[in-house]
């Protein structure tokens, strides 16, 4: 004889109460067991999912607006917040919250592309962000570190909704009063996003490099470059 196998509600735990039972049956019904494990599996999922988002939900709660307490050691006087200063904010909170953090980093045609992935349990969620290397008078690997490193804050402040009140640098200045290493990156990304022809816009600027450029002439140069997003 076949028992009737019905429930009235999501429960896990009804779910898998359900799928013992038609294990015992004596004429068990694959199709349908393979139906009650395909439903359990979703519900598992869609409660992992829920999970995730009230970690979150929870993390953007408890989490302080990040003040920048750091400065150069040379160059145009500014503060700012490395990603260690935001990890060292985050990390009890993230711990607290049961989210575990991991970066993956992928580097190609003079571009970096991190991905910061989020885990609560079993669910997970990737956020990307990709940034070009910028031109700085150092060597490739202290080139390399300090857009990895710039890319993974802003890709964990992206994914968290993380509050930083200025903008920085993570290489720091490395001569005189030229921009810093962010903010090469950030005209980088403008011209990238603009389509402008590099070549006359260093020729507009009067630089060899975009890292050559002077920190008095940083705005100027970003709201010429923006000028012309708006064209």
């Amino acid at each position: 004889m076949t028992t009737a196998l019905t429930t009235t509600n999501n429960d896990g735990a009804t779910l898998l109460a359900i799928i013992q039972q038609a294990a015992q049956q004596p004429d068990l019904d694959i199709a349908k067991m393979q139906q009650l494990m395909e439903l359990k599996r979703e519900w598992d999922k869609d409660r992992a999912a829920e999970a995730y988002s009230a970690a979150i939900t929870e993390f953007q709660r408890k989490c302080p607006q990040i003040h920048k307490g750091r400065k150069p050691v040379s160059g145009p006087s500014y503060t700012y917040a490395s990603y260690d200063d935001v990890m060292a904010v985050v990390s009890p909170i993230l711990a607290e919250c049961g989210i575990a953090v991991t970066f993956s980093t992928d580097c190609a045609d003079k571009a970096i592309k991190t991905t910061c992935r989020l885990r609560v349990g079993t669910h997970y969620e990737d956020h990307v962000f990709t940034i070009p290397v910028p031109e700085m008078r150092v060597n490739e690997t202290q080139k390399y570190g300090a857009a990895l490193s710039y890319a993974k804050r802003y890709a964990l402040q992206s994914a968290l909704n993380i509050v930083v009140t200025d903008e920085d640098t993570d290489a720091g200045n490395l001569s005189g009063a030229t921009i810093t290493d962010e903010q090469a990156i950030q005209l980088q990304e403008w011209i990238d996003s603009t389509g402008a022809d590099k070549a006359k816009f260093l020729a507009f600027l009067k630089v060899e490099r975009l890292a050559d450029l002077p920190a008095s002439k940083f705005a100027n140069a970003m709201e010429a470059i923006q000028k012309k997003a708006k064209r």
